[in-house]
């Protein structure tokens, strides 16, 4: 597979369309407005005994849930901008800067974190700042393997893909 569930599957791209038009203003692509449309009328008409969430086909029986895949998705984002942005990192290979970071997150753990874990704000600098707030908030934080592999992968247009950049042609299509 080389995109992530964001780009693969129509009722979690139409959550984050959503959201964006929620946060930015930014229009609803029609095949996304239909399927929220379908999903909020069934929801409406059922009296709400059939959740939004189920409607659009988003509950799912084992395995990892779409809420948990965008919180995941969210945390990679925040590793992968925080390599460019600790100088130390920006310019390492993805497992060098993997092992950096590895070891970057367990000495504050040991160090900084037991001092600062209850501090209303966490540190101002990074990568501390980053670390203070997975730990705040209960994100778990990848082993150096799962790191490396979360660095190799790109943001392009508000979508992840695996390696290298995805050449598309004029009307999208992939070249």
């Amino acid at each position: 597979m080389t995109s992530s569930p964001s780009r693969s599957d129509p009722a979690l791209r139409a959550v984050f369309d959503l959201a964006e038009h929620l946060t930015s203003c930014r229009p609803i692509p029609a095949d996304s407005r239909e399927l929220l449309r379908q999903a909020l009328h069934e929801g409406i008409t059922s009296g709400f005994e059939v959740s939004l969430y189920a409607a659009l086909g988003l509950k799912t029986w084992g395995g990892t849930s779409a809420l948990r895949k965008v919180d995941l998705l969210r945390r990679d984002r925040v590793l992968r901008r925080l390599r460019k942005t600790v100088p130390e990192w920006k310019d390492l290979s993805s497992s060098a800067a993997a092992r950096a970071m590895s070891a970057s997150v367990k000495r504050y753990e040991t160090t900084r974190w037991p001092r600062e874990r209850d501090q209303v704000a966490g540190p101002a600098t990074q990568p501390y700042s980053t670390w203070w707030s997975f730990l705040r908030n209960g994100i778990a934080i990848p082993g150096e393997r799962q790191l490396s592999t979360i660095l190799k992968m790109e943001i392009q247009d508000g979508f992840e893909f695996r390696a290298g950049p995805t050449i598309l042609d004029a009307k999208g299509a992939q070249r």
